[in-house]
């Protein structure tokens, strides 16, 4: 038996209302990154940017082989920082580091906010600082702890936990092995130092979600 037309353009209305749809899947993705963007991954606390801040790294633990790596972190928040706005003035960490090793006593993290006149204290606890996990995978790592601490009052005013937010840095993954060379070991640090730095300020500020410091890519 012939179909009848009727038939036939009911079939061919039915086949050209899958393709559409197909077609919207394939449409719909993009179109949607066209309007909103890529996902985005939003601080977890936003700084007031009325008051001054300072970022203190601290490695009483020394899981960091050299000072300088300490300064690169510090250095690298504070430009993801300033390069986002999302920070009111911004001290020179420098200060704040010479004002703990000077000082007669330990000072608090309170302390070195005052001792360089900022309103809030961006503190960066090391707890590992590592190329390779198991000393043959070539995996750059920081695990660290941050909270932010009110100069005057020392107070700590984020996160809740007093140990601070837990923030682990994992580079994009590493071809070959663990650098064994004294040139290739101290480049690798550095890149990690640096790393570090901006996983820490993105805290901080909205960023889209593929570049997040934290995801290990």
């Amino acid at each position: 038996m012939v179909p009848s037309r009727s038939w036939l353009r009911l079939g061919f209305a039915a086949a050209l209302a899958t393709l559409l749809v197909c077609a919207g899947c394939n449409i719909a993705a993009p179109a949607y990154l066209l309007i909103h963007g890529p996902p985005r991954t939003e601080p977890v606390f936003e700084l007031d940017e009325s008051r001054s801040v300072v970022v203190f790294v601290d490695d009483r633990k020394k899981v960091v082989s050299r000072k300088n790596l300490i300064r690169a972190i510090s250095d690298s928040a504070e430009k993801a920082l300033l390069d986002k706005g999302a920070t009111g003035p911004l001290i020179s960490s420098a200060g704040a580091r010479l004002a703990a090793e000077q000082g007669a006593r330990p000072l608090s993290i309170a302390e070195i906010g005052q001792a360089v006149g900022a309103d809030l204290v961006i503190y960066v606890f090391i707890d590992t600082f590592t190329l390779s996990p198991d000393g043959q995978t070539f995996s750059p790592t920081t695990a660290t702890h941050v909270k932010i601490i009110e100069s005057a009052t020392a107070k700590r005013i984020w996160p809740e936990q007093a140990d601070g937010y837990p923030r682990t840095l994992t580079m994009p993954t590493q071809q070959g092995t663990v650098p064994t060379t004294s040139v290739d070991v101290l480049r690798a640090q550095e890149a990690l130092a640096a790393w570090t730095g901006m996983g820490v300020a993105q805290l901080f500020y909205s960023h889209e979600r593929t570049t997040d410091a934290g995801l290990g890519h």
